[in-house]
């Protein structure tokens, strides 16, 4: 009872001599809130103040608009009094008028949404209780708001100031209870550290070795792709190849693989995808796409045209050539060609003249499946014209075969479309071109023809059958920088955690190989013993929770070195010693030092630390 008694009689001293500290901290954190209030509102009122400059400046955009309108109207009159005057207007007559009546029609639609916008900003000032018809009386209260709430906050900064001062007196106190906490800290950090090391070790090992498991992963897929044995001379082709391209270009090693495996699947022979490796790498550098999906468009292009494989680096030039000419991806250009490969080989469309329309159908917005049914609808309907397209092209003398029955070039058949066309009506060239291209590809037919009347598909045909070395031009400029180096670099680096993982591949998995028995012979013996098998369970459940027990009351001491070393902090703030609780503090410490020298080996030490720090709390006063 005398002993509690004494205990309160002590901790409310302890609260009377901290009370100044916990009175600063409190000032402080009521001007930092005051400080974050005063912010807060200064925000709210400089953001009022933007709202009306927005106001203001709708208003004139509003007034600038309307005036726009009437010149416009105006303007738009007088062209429709010259032409209703004109007994055959020009087509750039017209042309002006149409351009004029649009514009006044944008004119009107930008008014409306500038009047939306000048209503909204309005209702918005009105919940912010300002009279947008009173603005500049409006404005001047504001900015006297925002002067009172800048006095305030520069009031709260120098009581800040104040207390900051106050606070550095406690500088000295302060370094050496941080000193206390250093060594509360070291008793956590010790096992921690040893931990991390072990875990950051295995860690390393493991980065340098994934990149190599990895790639052996992605190879396996390719064998059983191509069906060929991993210790045939036609695998360890590829497997070398892969190594070679990850080590001496950008795509690594592992990417190199992906690729193989989309050309495996689409059925490809070891030797034809060793020779279409180099084109496929050079065409996802050029188009900036990722090697896989490269790969993949490459061999479906191929596929589509029934090409050979040893035209890879054709292909690759020619989509390369298309997507820097044209405003097509490769990805779009893929797709397009999806749809229209098979029906173009089938009636001797080449490549080079179908990557040209699809580029020039792009360049009008046109892309991807898109362009590709436009493209399709066009063969098959030229090929095989139902009746509406056999009518239209009786109409215009348009023949689309030859007189052996094959059919002509398509570019041929669409420049006669284009010069038996160029002198009808808008309306009437768009009916003929819907009849023959069908409802869905008409307009699609429509730029092709406008295009083809220029000469725009041959030109750019021609320009890709002669786009030989195009694709390797590219990519070598591409990665002529500093960008393209350190890609290289990082290339190089995985070729060599692969050759590192590879090369130690046999032992590594010969370790996982015996680790795993290991684990099987464990699960027999235990199925075989289960009696046995529990009662170890319960031994090794038992020493943990002594091993926890242990571990659980140096952190627990540990924890203790802090409150004490906060409450010699306070009272070295106002100069008062550490009362009679510093004797109790050392018998602590020595009874600890004991406990050490006789406790279990792997506790000693931190009870021995323990130790120090109750002893150094008691020396660092007396």
């Amino acid at each position: 009872m005398a002993q509690d008694l004494k205990l309160q009689i002590m901790l409310r001293a302890v609260d009377k001599v901290t009370r100044p500290l916990k009175g600063v901290i409190k000032t402080a954190k009521s001007l930092n809130s005051q400080l974050t209030e005063n912010a807060t509102e200064l925000r709210e009122l400089s953001g009022l103040q933007k709202s009306i400059g927005g106001y203001k400046k709708l208003q004139s955009q509003l007034g600038s608009t309307a005036s726009s309108i009437d010149n416009t109207r105006r303007s738009l009159a007088e062209m429709g009094r010259t032409i209703a005057q004109t007994e055959k207007p020009t087509k750039r007559q017209l042309a002006q008028f149409d351009k004029a009546k649009h514009q006044l029609s944008n004119l009107r639609h930008a008014h409306q949404e500038q009047k939306l916008a000048l209503l909204a900003s309005a209702d918005a000032l009105r919940k912010s209780s300002i009279d947008v018809r009173r603005l500049s009386s409006e404005e001047s209260k504001l900015a006297k708001r925002i002067d009172s709430v800048n006095n305030k906050m520069n009031q709260h900064g120098e009581q800040l100031d104040k207390v900051r001062r106050k606070q550095r007196l406690l500088t000295k106190a302060k370094n050496s209870y941080n000193r206390t906490l250093e060594k509360q800290a070291y008793l956590s950090v010790v096992g921690t550290a040893g931990y991390a090391t072990g875990t950051t070790a295995l860690q390393s090992v493991t980065d340098m070795i994934q990149p190599g498991i990895e790639f052996e992963s992605q190879m396996s897929k390719v064998s059983a792709l191509t069906r060929v044995n991993k210790d045939s001379q036609e695998f360890q082709s590829l497997w070398q190849q892969a190594m070679q391209l990850g080590a001496s270009t950008s795509f690594s090693a592992s990417e190199a693989a992906a690729g193989m495996q989309f050309l495996a699947m689409a059925g490809f022979e070891v030797n034809e995808i060793y020779a279409a490796m180099p084109g496929v790498l050079s065409l996802a550098k050029a188009s900036g796409n990722e090697l896989a999906a490269t790969a993949d468009i490459a061999s479906n292009i191929i596929s589509g045209f029934k090409l050979e494989a040893t035209d890879m680096n054709r292909v690759g030039d020619v989509l390369a050539a298309t997507i820097t000419r044209s405003n097509v991806t490769l990805d779009m250009l893929g797709e397009t060609m999806k749809y229209v490969a098979p029906a173009a080989q089938k009636i001797g469309t080449s490549l080079e003249e179908a990557s040209a329309m699809a580029g020039l159908l792009g360049d009008v917005g046109i892309q991807a499946s898109m362009a590709g049914t436009v493209l399709r609808s066009l063969h098959t309907r030229l090929a095989a014209p139902p009746k509406a397209a056999k009518d239209a092209l009786r109409q215009l003398s348009v023949q689309t075969m030859d007189t052996a029955g094959k059919m002509r070039p398509l570019p041929e058949i669409l420049a006669d479309i284009a010069k038996k066309t160029e002198n009808l009506s808008n309306a009437k060239q768009l009916e003929l071109f819907i009849d023959i291209a069908g409802q869905e590809a008409g307009t699609g037919f429509a730029e092709l023809i406008e295009r083809s009347g220029s000469g725009r598909i041959e030109e750019f045909a021609n320009l890709l059958k002669q786009s030989g070395g195009e694709v390797a031009r590219i990519s070598a400029q591409m990665s002529d920088n500093m960008a393209g180096d350190i890609k290289a670099m990082e290339s190089a680096w995985s070729a060599l955690q692969i050759t590192l993982s590879t090369s130690n591949s046999a032992p590594v998995r010969e370790l996982v190989q015996s680790v795993t028995g290991v684990i099987n012979r464990i699960t027999e013996w235990t199925n075989q013993n289960p009696v046995l098998a529990a009662q170890i369970v319960k031994f090794v459940a038992i020493a943990g929770a002594l091993i926890l027990g242990f571990g659980g009351l140096a952190i627990t001491v540990a924890s203790i070195v802090g409150p004490f070393a906060v409450m010699k902090y306070a009272l070295s703030t106002v100069g008062i010693k550490s009362l009679g609780l510093l004797s109790g503090i050392k018998s602590l410490g020595t009874g600890l030092l004991s406990v050490a020298k006789t406790a279990i080996p792997f506790l000693g030490k931190a009870f021995v630390w323990l130790g120090r720090l109750f002893l150094m709390n008691y020396r660092a006063d007396y």
